[in-house]
């Protein structure tokens, strides 16, 4: 896919704001990724958010998905592989639905067993589809850091404004920046590549 530029990067977003516009849609990540040319076009939005971070200094080891409770993936997960591609950054993801911490997350590198600490000072980006409440997001978070992983940075398709204001203070607490691309209920005035520090 190569480097998007900005001139390329808004003709997507605005692609992607009409998708949202059509009746039926709503905010249904998983209906994007459905055709390849809008996959296409969500990987390249990720993509260049991750190298607008590595770009302001940031060392990222890997890049970390969240899979849910009840099992299933999210949207973002089906492009897991193609943004690690076009990034160079192993991928990993976190399973929030297993019991025990040292089930849920396979790690990119070394086969060793997975406990406390296995990984310290590592860097990753969280990536999500959605984010509501930022609760799955902050146990994926906690799961990280428990093998001494941190997390700086998480980028999200939607960020539900409203919803988030119950975990804002945790998120400031911790130094997270969210990166959205689509705000709701503002989203249709506000799309964008915004980078939101709540």
């Amino acid at each position: 896919m190569g480097v998007l530029l900005e001139s390329e990067v808004n003709i997507i977003k605005n692609k992607l704001r009409e998708e949202f516009q059509k009746p039926g849609i709503g905010y249904d990540f998983d209906q994007i990724t459905y055709s390849p040319q809008k996959c296409e076009w969500v990987v390249g939005l990720f993509t260049e958010k991750v190298r607008d971070i590595v770009a302001q200094g940031e060392e990222v080891d890997f890049l970390a998905f969240i899979q849910k409770d009840t099992g299933e993936t999210t949207g973002a997960i089906k492009l897991e592989g193609a943004i690690s591609i076009e990034t160079g950054i192993p991928s990993t993801t976190i399973r929030l639905g297993r019991e025990g911490k040292a089930n849920r997350i396979k790690f990119p590198w070394g086969e060793g067993e997975n406990k406390k600490g296995i990984i310290p000072n590592a860097n990753a980006i969280l990536i999500t589809d959605h984010c509501s409440s930022g609760k799955e997001i902050l146990r994926a978070i906690k799961t990280l850091e428990y093998y001494g992983a941190k997390v700086k940075d998480v980028i999200t398709f939607t960020t539900n404004t409203e919803k988030i204001k119950e975990n804002i203070d945790t998120f400031k607490e911790k130094g997270i920046i969210i990166h959205t691309f689509n705000r709701i209920p503002e989203d249709m005035d506000l799309v964008g590549i915004k980078t939101n520090s709540f």
